[in-house]
């Protein structure tokens, strides 16, 4: 009970159970509280009891909470308490290696959680590679995060692959694993979860490759490489995604000009088929982002059209339907990372359509092959462009 100017009312509780929403604010209901028949102050002034508090609770992105309470009655009263909430997270990401928002090359990672409304987290260090890395590639499975290739410090493309085991939001000390044949830079790399895969990507002579890779990754140890079929084209700064027994090579720079063709294969046991084309992009793409949540794939901002979110179904194993478009990214993005996970999109790092490092991360849920509005999550500091990403 709390006393004012002569009246007496019950307050709402505001250590009500509380509404989850995904960065959105919600109403937490109407607390009746019994009015006085009338009340006036010593100086004559008369106004209308309490009738109501209302509630209103809200969860940012970045994981801190906002509950605003306000008053109905005249005089009206609004106080409001943010706070940051213990959760636990339900995943997390991270960006590898790349060029901070001064062109710097980097060798950190950085790791942001994934509450389970969805949003993300503030983003920390993680963990560092050995050396500095840009245009690198990655992928995280059975509790290890694989890096593949990219620059090195004498911006040389590397042969070098680091793997590093993976504690909740920390990834250990790297070690050197099996090299791949040629040093590469702005290779693409998949995983069906016991093998690695990589295609395409620059050489030491700064060519481009139609070359295709394959080597197994059990606790954080990657055995031999193996050739396998090359693409029917040499291409770099492509996106290559595994889902259901099959490997997609989606568009990517087929030695500067940017190619709209879709291949797959199929991958098994690290041994991948012959390569063929599926459903092609609209438009000719690449340095964009590409993932598959089971059901569609997904084509992200990019070189050619920055904003622009393509979707298509995975009409059967190794079959793609018409791509269509989605919500748009905010402000555009390229050579950035994006993943997905717990039904989820997710953006950040990268280039803004001026080629500036951004530090703007989003979210966005997808529903039946298509993207709600993204929401901004926590800012990533330094912004690095020219980075691979994961999630685990």
């Amino acid at each position: 009970m709390k006393k004012n100017r002569g009246w007496v009312v019950a307050l709402a509780g505001i250590g009500a159970a509380f509404l989850v929403s995904q960065g959105c604010s919600t109403t937490g209901g109407s607390k009746t509280a019994t009015p006085a028949a009338s009340a006036t102050s010593a100086s004559g002034a008369t106004w209308t009891p309490l009738a109501q508090d209302t509630i209103t609770n809200t969860i940012s992105p970045t994981a801190t909470r906002t509950v605003t309470r306000t008053r109905t009655n005249t005089p009206t009263f609004t106080q409001s308490y943010t706070f940051t909430p213990v959760f636990t997270p339900v995943a997390y990401l991270a960006t590898i290696g790349g060029i901070n928002s001064s062109y710097v090359p980097i060798s950190t990672v950085y790791v942001a959680p994934v509450p389970p409304w969805g949003g993300i987290g503030n983003w920390s260090s993680g963990g560092a590679l050995p050396q500095t890395r840009y245009d690198p590639a990655a992928v995280a499975t059975g509790g290890y995060l694989y890096e593949v290739g990219g620059y090195d410090p004498s911006y040389n493309p590397s042969s070098t692959v680091y793997s590093g085991a993976i504690t909740g939001g920390t990834v250990g000390a790297f070690s050197a694993q099996t090299s791949i044949p040629a040093g590469l830079s702005a290779v693409a790399v998949a995983t069906d979860g016991s093998y690695l895969y990589i295609a395409g990507g620059y050489d030491a002579s700064y060519l481009y490759v139609s070359t295709v890779y394959s080597a197994s990754a059990s606790g954080g140890t990657v055995g031999s490489w193996t050739s396998q079929p090359a693409l029917a084209v040499t291409i770099a700064y492509t996106k290559m995604v595994y889902d259901q027994g099959y490997l997609y090579i989606v568009a990517g720079d087929a030695y500067y000009s940017y190619s709209s063709s879709i291949y797959r294969a199929t991958a098994s046991a690290g041994v991948v088929g012959s390569w063929s084309t599926t459903t092609n992009l609209p438009v000719a793409m690449a340095a964009h982002q590409a993932f598959t949540d089971g059901i569609n794939i997904f084509s992200l901002g990019g070189a050619t059209s920055p904003s622009t979110v393509y979707t298509a179904p995975i009409s059967s194993p190794g079959t793609l339907g018409s791509w269509t478009t989605t919500s748009a990214i905010p402000g555009g993005r390229m050579y950035g990372g994006g993943e997905t996970t717990g039904g989820f999109a997710y953006i950040f790092g990268g280039y803004d359509q001026y080629y500036t490092n951004v530090t703007t991360t989003y979210f966005s849920p997808i529903t039946s092959g298509t993207l709600g509005t993204w929401v901004m999550g926590a800012p990533l500091s330094q912004g690095p462009a020219e980075t691979a990403s994961a999630n685990w």
